[in-house]
């Protein structure tokens, strides 16, 4: 796999022509070996890496499943997780939340037990907003307190930007706008200060990072709006509105609530803003109630797990 490493230290400096040639002679190694099981996944592995970097994203996703797939059966844990981190990209983008947290556990699994410390908090943190899409708001933010405190624990800035993102989502959504807030500020001091511009392991992981900090506008948009400050509450949801412009992240055709894209919307806001985020922002009814999902058990480390026979 060393090839392979070589290739993505080009991706992660931006050197996109020479990710892609060196991507290039990666595969043309894996094509030169005889088949087994694991030249197979990897070769699976290093054409997903180069349609992903060609702008192929349909091919990109399709290697991905496959080499996860090749992956699962001949004891390659690493590998394995990292590709389904990457399937969990592409099911998020689809919109297919469940199947993301899906993979996205089992992912998190494999780093529990193999102590992959500084892989497991970025994937914590997408599980959550998988979980909160999906509408699992009580799990994710058992998955998001457990996130914040790894985060705040390693002063892991890129996992206290995505944890600090989810935790401002969800205290929005339970009425809580001054917690919610307070933790969208501290997401966007971050993200000013210290960046990250980049997230690891992802299909775009410069998207994300733009995607997140539109989350946080658009928090503080809603409440701004639900306050009365009108102007000011415009002014986020308009520059929330730019970062997604800016990250590609696609607006639904028709500015409706009855879109078929995810929207947010504050309780007096006339015009709803698209985003990877929950449906709506209206506040949750102490009424509602929510399925509890498999993921739950990802909500706690692994030594919690053990303890209850897990």
């Amino acid at each position: 796999m060393a090839t392979s490493f070589w290739a993505e230290l080009a991706a992660v400096r931006g050197e996109l022509d020479e990710a892609k040639r060196r991507r290039r002679e990666s595969l043309a190694y894996y094509d030169s070996l005889p088949d087994d099981p694991f030249v197979l996944a990897g070769r699976a592995f290093s054409t997903a890496k180069l349609a992903a970097l060609e702008g192929d994203l349909e091919a990109a996703g399709a290697a991905y499943r496959d080499a996860a797939a090749r992956f699962a059966p001949i004891e390659r844990p690493i590998m394995l997780a990292m590709t389904l981190s990457l399937v969990a990209d592409f099911d998020d983008r689809a919109g297919d939340h469940r199947a993301a947290g899906r993979a996205l556990g089992e992912s998190i699994r494999i780093g529990d037990a193999y102590g992959l410390r500084g892989f497991m908090g970025t994937q914590l943190a997408r599980l959550g907003w998988a979980l909160l899409n999906d509408g699992d708001v009580d799990v994710a933010r058992a998955v998001y307190e457990r996130t914040l405190d790894n985060a705040r624990r390693l002063r892991n800035a890129p996992v206290l930007f995505l944890a600090l993102t989810g935790i401002a989502a969800l205290d929005r959504l339970d009425g809580r706008d001054a917690d919610a807030a307070q933790a969208a500020h501290e997401a966007l001091a971050i993200h000013v200060d210290a960046g990250p511009r980049r997230l690891a392991n992802r299909v775009d992981p410069a998207r994300e990072v733009l995607g997140t900090a539109a989350v946080c506008c658009t928090v503080l948009g809603c409440i701004a709006v639900d306050e009365g400050q009108t102007e000011r509450g415009a002014v986020l949801l308009a520059h929330a509105d730019r970062l997604r412009g800016d990250a590609n992240i696609e607006l639904p055709s028709s500015r409706s609530t009855t879109s078929s894209a995810p929207t947010t919307r504050c309780d007096r806001c006339s015009t709803p803003s698209a985003s990877p985020t929950p449906s709506k922002w209206h506040r949750r009814d102490d009424s509602d109630t929510r399925s509890r999902s498999t993921a739950e058990v990802s909500a706690r480390p692994a030594s919690d797990q053990r303890a209850n026979g897990r």
